[in-house]
């Protein structure tokens, strides 16, 4: 269960059930929010021993260093990914206006004519977004 803590479409559910691994003509889709899946089904009622194991065992691998790829955006720089097939987060960061160190982040959606193939066990999580 995923909270999607009010970035739902109107009228969509906060709390969706979706999966994090799905197979669609053969692609391998992952989506994965540790906060989101915890809030969703703690609020579900369902959040136990064992499903806050499977979360911290899932966020202790895929922050494993030589698995991962750290790097810092300049101004003027972006970065693309797919969300469903690369698993990406931030670190953490605090604006200071006194240097000047302030971070500017914008989200962007993108919707291509040909999307890749998702599972279908994921779109109550993609609806919950796209009318």
């Amino acid at each position: 269960y995923w909270d999607l803590r009010g970035m739902q479409r109107p009228g969509a559910p906060q709390i969706v059930r979706s999966p994090v691994f799905g197979i669609a003509r053969g692609v391998l889709s992952c989506r994965y929010g540790s906060l989101l899946i915890r809030e969703g089904t703690r609020g579900r009622g369902e959040f136990d021993a064992e499903a806050a194991a499977a979360l911290d065992l899932f966020d202790e691998v895929a922050q494993r260093p030589h698995l991962t790829l750290r790097l810092f955006l300049r101004r003027g720089q972006s970065l693309w990914l797919n969300n469903q097939r690369v698993l990406h987060g931030r670190e953490s960061f605090e604006d200071d206006i006194r240097t000047g160190r302030v971070r500017r982040l914008l989200r962007t959606w993108i919707w291509s004519h040909e999307p890749p193939p998702l599972p279908p066990t994921f779109l109550a999580f993609c609806n919950a977004f796209d009318a």
